[in-house]
Formats: structure tokens, C-alpha cells, sequence
């Protein structure tokens, strides 16, 4: 006999659990046929995983990253940016709000490091669309990527299909 497993959304649970309990009654019984019905049903509630915030960051790129002649600034500013990238790989911050959060950096070292991440095709910027004083920055997924690797690499794909250049200044 075929076996299949069944995921039971919460909720579905105590829909399931007040309508199964009455038929499993039924279970076990000879039909009018002469079959005899069988089943197991198991409800297992499941934990949550902690899985803590990640972005998956692509080796080469990280090497030759690490050996651009970059300011320290630079590096902190793409830094922090990371740690802000959301699901898709895009980041909606305003510079003072940088600015702000970094503490110990200008509003001038800030528009500077973005700058020449743009350069470098590593951080695009985008003007947001709701407010106009506000930017949002997209990390190019060929040296990061947060989300699933096949959402990655659709748009990786969408990319070359629309024309958009996704090639790093050191890609191999």
C-alpha cells in the first residue's frame, strides 16, 4: 500500500481535528463493499527554528573584494549596507539615515562609498519610488545574493534579458 505525507497548515489543524476524530470512529470497520479502511493521521506540532539572518556571499568575490584598493570607509559603508539587505537583495535607506546609524561617518564619505560601489557595478542606487530624498541600493547577486538561489538566479536572468549588466570589474 502507498503511503503519501501530508503537511496540515495551522490553520487547518482544528478544522481537521474535529472532522478526523469523528470518522476515525468509522476506521477499522468492514464497508458494504468489503474493504476495510485503514488510515493514520498524526498531528505533530512544529517548533520554530531559529535560524538567524544570512546572506549568501560568493567566494571570488570575496577575494577580490578583499583586494580592491578601497578606503576603510568604503568598506564599512558596504558593510553596513549588507547587514540591512533584504530578501531579493535590495536596501531602502536614506544617506543621513546612514549617516546617523554609522555614527563616526560623513554625509560626504557616505555619498563617496556608495559612489564608487556604483562604479564598480557592486551597488546599484535607485531612486525610491514613494520618496524621492530617499534611495534604494540592489547588491548585484553575482556577490550576494539574500533569498533562495533559484529566486537568484531568476534574476540573474531577468537581468540579461532586460539588458542589465550584472558583470563585476574583476569577474573571471
Amino acid at each position: 500500500m502507498e503511503q503519501k505525507g501530508l503537511r496540515i497548515s495551522n490553520s487547518n489543524k482544528q478544522f481537521l481535528k474535529e472532522n478526523v476524530e469523528g470518522g476515525l470512529r468509522e476506521l477499522g470497520k468492514q464497508t458494504e463493499a468489503g474493504h476495510i479502511i485503514e488510515a493514520n493521521v498524526i498531528f505533530k506540532e512544529r517548533k520554530p527554528v531559529n535560524v538567524p539572518s544570512f546572506v549568501m556571499l560568493i567566494q571570488v568575490f570575496a577575494e577580490q573584494f578583499a583586494a580592491l584598493n578601497l578606503s576603510g570607509k568604503t568598506h564599512r559603508v558596504f558593510w553596513y549596507l549588507i547587514s540591512l539587505l533584504q530578501y531579493g537583495n535590495f536596501i531602502s535607506i536614506d544617506v543621513n539615515t546612514i549617516v546617523e546609524n554609522m555614527g563616526d561617518v560623513s554625509k560626504k564619505s557616505v555619498m563617496r562609498a556608495i559612489k564608487d560601489l556604483g562604479e564598480l557595478n557592486i551597488v546599484k542606487t535607485v531612486k525610491y519610488t514613494n520618496d524621492k530624498r530617499r534611495n534604494e541600493y540592489f547588491i548585484n547577486p553575482m556577490a550576494m545574493w539574500r533569498g533562495t538561489w533559484n529566486e537568484r538566479n531568476k534574476k540573474i536572468k531577468k537581468a540579461q534579458e532586460t539588458n542589465i549588466t550584472l558583470e563585476l570589474p574583476f569577474s573571471e
